[in-house]
């Protein structure tokens, strides 16, 4: 039995282990990050890959992302993301985008958001507005939440109007909202912006 056992740990290991020496990277090069060790049991839990609990199955998890599959190269992102490991997360995220894959919209928008969060903002609009084109209704609500909120880039309620108008056209239920109740949402941004010019 022992025997057994040893001989599919090694069986394991190999499967695991030369790959990523084939492709060149070593396991010692893949930072594993603090979320595969620290989070809640129902993280990424709708996906059809399970969830890596330790760094064995984080490397495993990291070759089928390596091996074009789009949904664990998705996971690798938002698992990284999600540690504060935004270098690491960017790299998956760009894979995607360059990939076009099913996950390319919202990596664009993840992307752009590290971006937008580390100050530049005219690479993260330039993404936002990528994952719309492709049809993502989160990159066009990025662009016309940048514009409304005024944060990064001075506020502009008419462009924030025309982003929310075609992220609701490609079925953003929060956009329609807003724009059904447009006039009080401008109303109440404005007063807002009174009262830190006052402060």
């Amino acid at each position: 039995m022992v025997i057994k056992s040893a001989k599919k740990q090694l069986v394991k290991m190999l499967f695991l282990f030369v790959p990523l020496i084939l492709s060149g990277r070593s396991m010692a090069e893949i930072p594993v990050p603090a979320k595969v060790y620290h989070h809640d049991p129902d993280f990424l839990s709708s996906f059809s890959i399970d969830m890596p609990n330790n760094k064995e199955e984080f490397y495993v998890l990291v070759k089928q992302s390596d091996e074009e599959n789009s949904e664990a190269n998705w996971m690798v992102a938002v698992i990284y993301d999600q540690s504060d490991a935004g270098e690491e997360a960017k790299k998956y995220y760009q894979r995607s985008i360059e990939r076009q894959d099913d996950y390319m919209g919202r990596s664009a928008v993840n992307l752009g958001y590290l971006y937008s969060k580390n100050g530049y903002i005219q690479k993260a609009m330039t993404l936002f507005h990528q994952a719309g084109d492709a049809g993502y209704y989160g990159g066009f609500e990025a662009l016309g939440t940048e514009y409304f909120v005024g944060d990064n880039i001075t506020y502009n309620f008419e462009k924030a109007r025309f982003y929310y108008d075609k992220a609701a056209e490609l079925g953003c239920v929060k956009c329609q909202y807003l724009i059904d109740n447009w006039t009080d949402a401008v109303k109440l941004k404005q007063r807002d912006l009174k009262i830190k010019v006052n402060q």
